[in-house]
């Protein structure tokens, strides 16, 4: 039997959160039925992980957004111990919103409030929480997106819970740049 490394287990458990099936490392996925939005959070997550990212269509997929705009409340800069970072303050849509075209409105939003703060990874990292922290923190307060961390691949993106290359600062002692 082979082993899986943590990082492998915790992108598997990511996806099982995502789509609210219990994931058993080593056992076939049964079928679970699941919810409309379950779903709909499913194709997203399976057009994420094909690279899609909401850059390109969701093939087939032309739903409508499940709520209408707009996702992204207030965009600040603030600065942490690691340097500078792009805070996201999601609306109550931004929370729960699903639907083809959704992610990239939400994105055009936050470049619309910060013009700078497309660099590189900036996208990925937006895409990781869009898919993911929705999901397991729908409250937090804001999504951070860092400048400095590394680009990476998905599968890293999602091992490292968004956060690749250094742990998520908690935010105090912010201040602004």
């Amino acid at each position: 039997m082979r082993t899986l490394s943590g990082r492998v287990v915790s992108g598997l458990l990511a996806c099982g959160l995502l789509v609210g099936v219990p994931v058993v490392v080593g056992a076939p996925a049964a079928a679970v039925p699941r919810t409309q939005q379950q779903r709909d959070l499913a194709a997203e997550f399976d057009a994420y992980r094909a690279g899609n990212s909401g850059e390109r269509g969701f093939a087939g997929l032309p739903w409508p957004a499940t709520r209408p705009g707009p996702y992204v409340a207030a965009v600040t800069w603030v600065t942490l111990p690691t340097g500078p970072s792009l805070q996201i303050r999601p609306t109550a849509a931004g929370r729960r919103a699903t639907g083809w075209g959704v992610p990239d409105a939400a994105w055009r939003e936050v470049l619309a409030l910060a013009p700078d703060g497309g660099g590189p990874g900036m996208r990925a990292q937006f895409d990781c929480h869009w898919v993911f922290a929705r999901l397991v923190d729908p409250n937090k307060a804001s999504w951070n997106l860092e400048p400095n961390r590394p680009v990476v691949g998905v599968a890293e993106m999602i091992a490292t819970r968004c956060n690749p290359g250094f742990a998520e600062e908690r935010l105090t002692n912010l201040s602004q740049p």
